[in-house]
C-alpha cells in the first residue's frame, strides 16, 4: 500500500476463501480509503500477482509504483514485476524489471524522482546481494547503481537523506548482522 496525499492505496497480497492460510493464493484485486470521506471504494485489480512475500510501494506524486521479487528456490525460478498505478485513471501499467537477480530483502527507497533497489539475500539466506539499480518511471528505465561502499546485505532499514540512501543494520548472509549504519550515494 501506499499513501497518496488524500488516499491510502492498497492491492495484491494473498486471500483464502475459506479463512485458512495454508489455502490462501496470490490476489490482484485492491481498494482505496479515502481520508476525507473515510469510506473506501475498489480499484482495477494489477495485471498480475506480485511475487515474494515483501513488496514494496511508493508515491511517486502520480502513480503507485510497486516493486516485489522472489528469489529462485532449488523448485522454482525466480521473478521480478514492476506495476505502476494511476489513481486519477484507474489504470495499472507494467514496467520492464530491473535486471537484477530476484531476490528477497532488498532495500527499496524513494528519492522524489526515482526508486532505488539495493541488496537483498537469496531464497537460503546464506549470503547476500551487494548490487542494485534506480528505476526512473518517467522514461521507464532502469539504470545499475555503481559499486556501494558498504557491505553486501538484505533486510536493511534504510532511508533518503537527500544526496544518499543510509542504511543501518540488516543480514549479510547466515544470519550475521553488520552493526552501525553506512550510507551510499544512489543516484
Amino acid at each position: 500500500g501506499a499513501w497518496t496525499g488524500n488516499e491510502m492505496v492498497v492491492a495484491g497480497g494473498f486471500a483464502s476463501p475459506d479463512g485458512i492460510a495454508s489455502d490462501a493464493t496470490p490476489a490482484t484485486d485492491g481498494a482505496a480509503w479515502n481520508a476525507a470521506t473515510n469510506s473506501w471504494h475498489a480499484i482495477a485489480p494489477m495485471p498480475m500477482a506480485l511475487p515474494g512475500y515483501d513488496p514494496t510501494a511508493v508515491w511517486t506524486g502520480t502513480e503507485v509504483l510497486v516493486w516485489s521479487s522472489s528469489p529462485a528456490t532449488p523448485d522454482t525460478a525466480g521473478s521480478e514485476v514492476v506495476l505502476a498505478y494511476n489513481p486519477v485513471t484507474n489504470t495499472w501499467r507494467k514496467l520492464p524489471p530491473s535486471g537484477l537477480t530476484p531476490r528477497q530483502g532488498a532495500v527499496t527507497i524513494w528519492t522524489g524522482t526515482q526508486l532505488v533497489v539495493w541488496g537483498g539475500q537469496p531464497f537460503d539466506f546464506t549470503s547476500a546481494y551487494a548490487d542494485g539499480a534506480s528505476l526512473d518511471p518517467r522514461s521507464d528505465t532502469w539504470h545499475h547503481l555503481p559499486t556501494a561502499p558498504v557491505p553486501a546485505r538484505g533486510f536493511a532499514g534504510a532511508v533518503w537523506s537527500g544526496p544518499e540512501v543510509i542504511l543501518w543494520g540488516g543480514r549479510t548472509g547466515a544470519g550475521v548482522e553488520p552493526g552501525g549504519s553506512a550510507s551510499f550515494v544512489s543516484v
